[in-house]
């Protein structure tokens, strides 16, 4: 669900970064006794574990790059994943322009930067599917001086029901029909009603 969730979010702009820097909060993946008491739902679990995992597949992504999982943390209940993302890109990048990028991806949306919270989202989910699993939260959009280079960070959640059943639709479109990996998301997002 991760790989599903990030590899979105960098592929317009793997060639123009030199690193890769993210902050993880995930849905509580570990076994649960027979049952859930209030404490166990509202508890936060380090997984230190899943951030070696989730940087090994982003090195595997990104093998020329700078590659830094700062952190995994797990809650139980969550509908979305959270990802703070922060890009070094070696030349200068402005928000319109990062924001062109990340709007033209398969599975991504912007949403309005009134929307600050998953709560107004989950409602609109409630009413339709019409929501793509990759959501950024346009109000984090910004560029600053980073180490190295022009830095931009953003925060996005991932909805998890889909993240990463939707991938799997496009590995059969590739293998079956032979389309190319970004035209079979596509279609798949058309199929979906998220274009």
């Amino acid at each position: 669900c991760i790989i599903s969730g990030v590899a979105p979010l960098i592929a317009p702009v793997a060639e123009l970064i030199s690193r890769l820097r993210v902050n993880m909060v995930t849905q509580y993946d570990g076994r649960e006794p027979d049952y859930l008491i209030f404490e166990r739902a509202h508890a936060g679990f380090v997984r230190d574990d899943l951030a070696v995992k989730v940087h090994n597949d982003l090195r595997t992504l990104l093998p020329a790059k700078a590659v830094e999982v700062e952190q995994v943390i797990q809650i139980p209940s969550l509908l979305h994943y959270f990802a703070n993302v922060r890009l070094t890109f070696t030349d200068p990048i402005e928000v319109e322009e990062a924001r062109s990028l990340l709007a033209g991806s398969p599975r991504v949306r912007l949403l309005p930067k009134t929307v600050k919270d998953t709560y107004a989202v989950n409602l609109a989910r409630a009413f339709g599917d019409a929501l793509p699993p990759i959501l950024v939260f346009t109000s984090t959009l910004a560029t600053c001086l980073d180490e190295g280079g022009f830095g931009l960070r953003f925060t996005a959640a991932f909805y998890y029901r889909t993240a990463a059943v939707l991938p799997n639709l496009d590995a059969i479109r590739v293998a079956a029909q032979g389309m190319s990996p970004l035209e079979a998301m596509r279609q798949t997002d058309r199929d979906m009603g998220f274009a």
